[in-house]
């Protein structure tokens, strides 16, 4: 093996085979004499040197940290410096990871980077976190959020409360309400509903996302409410939230919106329906996959109301539901919503119904689709 010396010459070779490998074997060695010179090469023009750069200097470890601490700074080596700190997980880069997390747009790994190095260092990087809370940059708040998030400490739920409400940034109060529902705990629940009647749409959006993961009945009413939110984004994930609930008391209201004139808010009431699984609704979606009508998405909405008649299971919405299908067997379209044929899409279909019928249906497809064709004797 060459020496360390001749290895930290290798990284300048014209070849990048040479400086790759010239870099994987000074990690190997673990010599700190390398670490300045790895450093430089942080910024080669080979993504496979670079990789190869970094793995060294984690190797190396700990002697590495403050060099790489004052990397962190210069922007030619900020990304591969912060990537490099974050697998190492000392605590004495929390405060330079956290100021990695004011990055966006462009230059937004090194905030990822500095996230998972926070969350690799633990415990010891909370406090710190949770003091950034409250920094004037935006993009740091939220990204401490994300961070607090994934460390799945409880201790940040009274702090998501607060900045759920009282943050002056949208994004930043959509975060926390996001937050707040990853816990999943019954103190959440206020805050959540109290976020539905917040200013910006991302939040309410992220709030009725959070009550349907959290399915609790209190909630039908204040998402019932949200169906008339001016924003569709909102409308939609109140329809699913409601679906997720599966509350019988919104069937009725969900099935008025088989006829928005929205597509999506069409589409998800019908799968919020089969959810649910209450037979009223049968007869307006078999109304709704029999429409022939010339719809934009025509497609998703058949799909919608299909897959909700196979989910409610009654006689009537199999009567319907079977022969839609195995009409759709013949079909080569490929639908655009799920990207595989819609033939296939039929037959998965045929076989989670599982009577007899839709699985002789489904057999005789297959064993059509594997015979070859016929001979043409004209």
């Amino acid at each position: 093996m060459a020496t360390v010396d001749e290895l930290i010459a290798q990284l300048g070779d014209d070849d990048p085979a040479v400086r790759a490998n010239a870099a994987e074997q000074l990690g190997e060695l673990g010599n700190p004499k390398a670490i300045r010179r790895l450093i430089k090469s942080l910024n080669d023009d080979d993504f496979n040197v670079r990789k190869k750069v970094v793995a060294a200097l984690v190797q190396i470890g700990r002697p590495a940290v403050r060099p790489l601490i004052k990397a962190m700074k210069n922007p030619f080596l900020s990304q591969g410096a912060t990537d490099a700190i974050a697998q190492i997980a000392d605590e004495r880069a929390i405060k330079p990871l956290i100021r990695q997390l004011t990055r966006f747009g462009s230059v937004y790994r090194e905030a990822q980077f500095a996230q998972q190095g926070l969350v690799n260092i633990g415990e010891s990087a909370i406090e710190s976190l949770l003091a950034a809370l409250s920094h004037h940059s935006s993009n740091l708040r939220a990204n401490a959020i994300y961070t607090l998030i994934r460390m799945g400490d409880d201790r940040v739920v009274e702090p998501f409360i607060a900045i759920a409400s009282n943050d002056p940034d949208g994004e930043v109060r959509s975060t926390a309400v996001f937050g707040l529902w990853q816990f999943g705990t019954e103190r959440v629940i206020d805050p959540l509903i109290a976020a539905l009647s917040d200013n910006d749409a991302r939040v309410r959006r992220t709030a009725v996302t959070g009550l349907g993961q959290l399915g609790d009945t209190r909630v039908v009413e204040y998402l019932i409410a949200m169906l008339d939110d001016p924003d569709v984004e909102v409308r939609t994930g109140a329809i699913v939230a409601l679906g997720q609930v599966g509350d019988e008391r919104v069937v009725e209201r969900l099935t008025t919106m088989l006829d928005d004139l929205d597509a999506e808010v069409c589409a998800r009431a019908a799968y919020s329906l089969g959810c649910i699984g209450d037979e009223r609704a049968v007869t307006s979606l078999i109304s709704l996959l029999n429409d022939q009508a010339e719809l934009l998405y025509l497609d998703r909405l058949c799909d919608a109301a299909a897959s909700a008649l196979a989910a409610i299971n009654t006689p009537a919405a199999l009567e319907a539901v079977i022969p839609w299908y195995i009409a759709e067997l013949s079909s080569d379209h490929i639908s655009g919503y799920h990207m595989i044929p819609q033939s296939e899409q039929a037959a998965q279909a045929l076989t989670r119904i599982g009577t007899p019928e839709a699985l002789a249906a489904v057999e005789a497809w297959r064993t059509a689709q594997d015979s070859p064709p016929a001979d043409d004797d004209t």
